[in-house]
């Protein structure tokens, strides 16, 4: 009878906005302070001041939590599509996108499967 309250909304507490924003941007800090290979759930978690279960509960692992963080400093709207021509779409690519691997130096490295 009538729709079925667990498929129209979430269960649980909605999430906050500002954790996720907290999450995100103590992400970018510790990318830049140390790295791909040195970031943890642990030390991101510690920085934004949540549990790690909090932030689990939003990224499956480490390379998705710093994909998401990367990902806020270019709007996906100013992503440029892919060309025949990979060289220049490196070239185009770079420009104005200096941020990203100060954010991220160690991150042409990938993470080992046991990461």
């Amino acid at each position: 009878m009538g729709t079925d309250a667990a498929a129209t909304h979430p269960r649980g507490r909605p999430r906050d906005e500002h954790t996720d924003d907290a999450i995100l941007a103590a992400t970018l800090r510790l990318l830049r302070g140390r790295g791909y290979r040195l970031l943890s759930v642990e030390g991101v978690a510690a920085e934004a001041r949540v549990a790690k279960t909090t932030i689990y509960r939003r990224y499956r692992n480490k390379a998705d939590l710093a994909t998401a963080a990367l990902a806020t400093m270019v709007p996906v709207d100013q992503l440029a599509r892919p060309s025949d021509d990979p060289r220049r779409d490196l070239a185009v690519g770079g420009r104005g996108r200096g941020r990203v691997p100060r954010a991220a130096p160690s991150t042409h490295h990938p993470p080992s499967p046991a990461a």
